[in-house]
């Protein structure tokens, strides 16, 4: 009948109706949708693409204006290379002027001209030189057809007993060199010989004056001790001498020894004060504060 109503769609419709509400809201409440997000992104993609094409138009456009300023550089150093060429060689003049554009109307100079010319100088300073070179080669030629071969003979006969007498004479002056040094050898050999005799000689008479060393058991000796100069080999040295010794033993003593052969000359003083000792002294070692023990210093005079 007309009065039968269909409660089944009714229910569908009333149920559907509030998740449709609820998915529009949950879409404007920030959830994405596919659609739309792609159509974002293709409008992102897009504006992107215009941004790199303007950007390469800029560079392009900035690449242009730096190729015209170089240009424009080169043309004014041209004109002031032509305008320096122009008044150092008197050639070739600039015409023209304001135009009413704002620009100048230059001539360019005769190059040509400036070339012949040089060329033509370049040919006559070659001419000038072949000449200058032929003349002298012929001079030279000349100077050897008119010298005579005697004299030619002669020169390399001078010229040979030269080196011969140069040769000769530097002979005699090394063989005189040597002569010279051989003699000194030899008389530095000869007073080595000499002073090694005298030093032997020396060594021998102090022992024959020098009296025997005492025993360590005789309460009546002396230890002394002998600081040596730094020429010598051993530092310190030491002996025993009766107290009752004159002090010329001491000087045998060393003599003797012959640690003082590289010694010159030397002296001997006490440690304390500095006495000096003389070699034909009479004073006894106890008599000079020696005894039983003592210390003497052996002092190089030509240090």
């Amino acid at each position: 009948s007309s009065d039968f109503v269909d409660w089944h769609a009714l229910s569908q419709k009333d149920t559907l109706a509030p998740l449709a509400c609820l998915c529009s809201a949950q879409d404007s409440r920030g959830m994405k949708d596919p659609a739309r997000v792609s159509s974002h992104d293709r409008n992102l993609k897009g504006i992107r693409e215009a941004q790199q094409r303007e950007a390469q138009i800029l560079a392009k456009e900035a690449e242009r204006l730096a190729k015209a300023k170089r240009a424009e550089e080169l043309r004014r150093k041209q004109v002031v290379r032509e305008e320096s060429h122009r008044k150092k060689h008197g050639v070739g003049k600039r015409l023209g002027g304001d135009d009413g554009n704002g620009s100048d109307d230059v001539d360019h100079v005769d190059i040509c001209e400036v070339r012949n010319r040089q060329q033509e100088k370049l040919k006559e300073n070659t001419k000038q030189s072949t000449s200058t070179t032929q003349e002298q080669a012929a001079k030279k030629k000349e100077s050897k057809r008119s010298v005579p071969r005697t004299l030619t003979c002669t020169q390399t006969i001078t010229n040979k007993t030269t080196a011969t007498a140069n040769d000769s004479d530097d002979w005699d002056k090394v063989r005189n060199d040597q002569d010279e040094e051989f003699r000194e050898s030899l008389a530095k050999d000869q007073a080595n010989e000499e002073a090694k005799v005298l030093r032997l000689q020396r060594r021998q008479e102090a022992l024959e004056k020098l009296d025997p060393e005492p025993t360590t058991k005789l309460e009546d000796t002396a230890l002394i001790a002998f600081r040596l100069p730094r020429k010598c080999k051993e530092a310190r040295i030491s002996r025993r001498f009766s107290k009752h010794s004159r002090i010329n033993q001491l000087f045998y003593f060393l003599s003797s020894t012959g640690h003082l052969d590289k010694v010159r000359e030397w002296r001997l003083m006490s440690a304390v004060g500095a006495q000096q000792f003389p070699s034909d002294g009479e004073a006894t070692l106890e008599e000079l504060g020696l005894s039983p023990r003592g210390l003497v210093i052996v002092v190089d005079v030509d240090c």
